[in-house]
Parts: C-alpha cells; structure tokens; sequence
C-alpha cells in the first residue's frame, strides 16, 4: 500500500539538527547546561565553603541544579520553539548579539523601503 502524507520534504528535516531532549538539539541543550554550570557549580562551591568549609559538597549540589535547570530549560524552550521555523532563534540571538556590537554585523536591520531603482518613487527612505 502507498499512503501518501502531508509531512515536510525530506531533505528540508535532514538539513536541521535532530531533537535529543525534550524537543531541542544538542547544541542548545549544550548551550543550557553550559550556561548553568557557569553559574551553579561556582556558586555552590561558594556556599558549600562559607556554610560547610568543604567546597567539594558544592560541587555535587551545583550538578544537581545543572540537571534540574537542563530539564526545566529545555521545556522552557520547547514551549518557545513550538510553532516558529527551524534556526529561528539562533538568527535571534545573532541579531541581539549584532544590536549590542558583541558580534560583527552581517544581517540587514534597517528598516527603509528597498527599490532596485527603476520607477524613482522610493528613494530607500521610509
């Protein structure tokens, strides 16, 4: 039997990353534990030294909340992703990264009327 079926065009889904966790790839799941890990381990080691005086306790208690944030942010950003294209939010970040001079521009944020030049209505200003 040949059933045909109203998904996408194949190479267009072999193109994006596929989904590991909860609805996001491994980049952004890198990019999640990463960023909680920066803040958490540190943190907790300060805690554990000043409360404990034994940092190592800090640690165990920082992975801990590098798990429960990767899981709670992946969810985070499956109910974000939901219903927007592929790479939508990576071209986001980009163009804040771009707005705060973090990054080299390379994307075109002006918002004036573009014309090739030919009828002389528009002279690229809005």
């Amino acid at each position: 039997m040949n059933e045909t079926t109203k998904d996408e065009f194949l190479p267009f889904r072999l193109n994006e990353e596929p989904p590991v966790l909860r609805g996001c790839s491994f980049s952004e799941v890198g990019v999640i534990a990463g960023v909680s890990a920066a803040v958490f381990i540190p943190l907790w080691m300060i805690v554990g030294k000043i409360f404990l005086d034994f940092a190592l306790m800090g640690i165990g208690v920082g992975m801990l909340s590098v798990m429960g944030s990767v899981y709670f942010g992946t969810g985070y950003v499956q109910r974000k992703k939901r219903g927007l294209p592929a790479g939508y939010f990576p071209i986001l970040l980009r163009q804040k990264f771009e707005r705060m001079n973090l990054i080299k521009r390379r994307t075109i944020d002006d918002e004036y009327i573009w014309s090739v030049g030919r009828t002389g209505k528009h002279d690229g200003k809005k």
